[in-house]
């Protein structure tokens, strides 16, 4: 009995060591009760699973109540989800050996916790302390919530893959451990085996953090060249709407009196053609300020000059109070990485066009609606992305990724489509 509650007060310190751990990485995808309930439940299940001679089940279902947890109640992707089990799993069973071969050469022999209580009592206070610190030393390189960046596929897998071979590695020393009574000389070459696996998960998990980091640097750099290049075309058709009105401005005269001739010697259709010419004029066409937002605003008018300069159709209807809520960056990124992927798509086609509806509904929501030509759907790769079409196959999916980090930054959901009847593909985000 009092085992039991020992390994209960061992199951409530580890599930709050991985509770601190959580949640300076990720947010929450619903309440702070819902999750702690959920991480309760399953080191519950383990703790009523728990026996000190099944060490390979005990790490399983340790494993396990770090994994489902995560994935259920965390904004973290199953692959990253894994790569953080896999390390809180390698520094528990690591705590735990680090403290057990000291402990076992002191008190005679490497086993006694499975028998003695008192070793049992000992080496979970100690073990889970160095668990924790261990933990704390981790999250030293986690700058702020959600820094990760963009969630890493295989190279989380490979990762992660690291630290479950060090816990078998680990399990197989124990256990061996346990069965044979081993040299000293053999336990203090463990012990440094040990220690050498710790350091070396730890380099892996700085490693993991410091990789995020930069392709985060990477993605920024990335939009704040484009938000300059959007700035600069803002700028080149600013000049030109200025020259093309300095111009009309000077000759306004003529027309005046040209319109006046004909008035008097013309018949109507005469004089409402020329008017109609007049006004279909570059100077009273060009239209910089598109619907009040700076940000956007740059990257309408750079898109609508590429789409005349590609003969695309480009139709636009932008009301947007809600988009004043975002951070320009994320403007950049959510609109730029759209038009740019639109544009890509509708080029090529018969009649290329592209509708684009910005619209902020009476329940304060925002709606954008993007639709654009495209004669078959695009092609997509294993994990369920669109694979580009440029030639610089290395940027493959980077501006997806930066449009679903923003949708999901401002709580948004996006669906898109390809519809087979009009041979068009819609993009529908929703930001409540």
């Amino acid at each position: 009995m009092a085992g039991q509650l020992v390994s209960l007060g061992v199951y409530i310190v580890e599930a709050l060591t991985a509770w601190q751990y959580f949640s300076p990485q990720f947010p929450l995808k619903g309440k702070a009760w819902q999750a702690a309930l959920g991480l309760a439940a399953a080191y519950g299940l383990a703790w009523m699973l728990f026996a000190p001679s099944r060490m390979w089940s005990n790490t399983l279902l340790f494993a396990l109540a770090n994994l489902l947890p995560l994935c259920l109640f965390f904004s973290c992707p199953w692959k990253a989800a894994l790569f953080h089990s896999a390390v809180l799993t390698c520094l528990m069973v690591v705590s735990e050996l680090i403290v057990e071969i000291p402990l076992g050469a002191l008190l005679g022999g490497f086993e006694k916790y499975q028998t003695s209580f008192l070793v049992f009592s000992v080496l979970s206070v100690f073990s889970k302390l160095l668990y924790f610190i261990l933990t704390k030393l981790c999250l030293l390189f986690v700058r702020g919530k959600g820094t990760g960046g963009p969630p890493i596929g295989a190279t989380a897998l490979l990762l992660g893959s690291f630290s479950a071979v060090s816990v078998f590695i680990l399990l197989v020393l124990i256990y061996t451990a346990t069965l044979v009574e081993l040299p000293l000389e053999l336990e203090a070459s463990i012990l440094i085996g040990a220690f050498l696996l710790l350091f070396s998960n730890l380099l892996v998990f700085a490693a993991h953090h410091y990789s995020q980091r930069i392709n985060q640097q990477n993605l920024s750099l990335q939009l704040m060249l484009q938000k300059e290049r959007a700035e600069e075309a803002y700028f080149s058709a600013l000049e030109e709407q200025y020259e093309q009105q300095r111009i009309l401005i000077h000759d306004i005269r003529h027309h005046l009196e040209a319109i006046l001739g004909l008035a008097k010697g013309e018949p109507y259709q005469v004089v409402s053609e020329y008017v109609s010419d007049l006004k279909r004029s570059p100077a009273l066409q060009n239209r910089v300020r598109i619907c009040g937002n700076p940000t956007l605003d740059v990257i309408l008018c750079r898109y609508r000059e590429v789409c005349q300069a590609k003969g695309i159709g480009f139709s636009l209807d932008a009301r947007c109070q809600g988009v004043g809520k975002m951070a320009p960056s994320d403007i950049t990124a959510l609109f730029g990485n759209l038009l740019e992927n639109a544009v890509e798509a509708a080029m090529g086609q018969g009649l290329p066009c592209i509708e684009l509806l910005v619209d902020s509904r009476a329940s304060h929501s925002l709606r954008i609606s993007l639709v654009n030509s495209c004669t078959a759907p695009p092609a997509m790769d294993k994990a369920g992305g669109m694979l580009t079409q440029k030639a610089d196959k290395g940027k493959h999916g980077l501006g997806l990724k930066s449009v679903q980090a923003v949708i999901k930054k401002y709580n948004g959901q996006m669906q898109q489509y390809f519809e087979e009847s009009t041979q068009t593909f819609h993009t529908l985000i929703l930001f409540p």
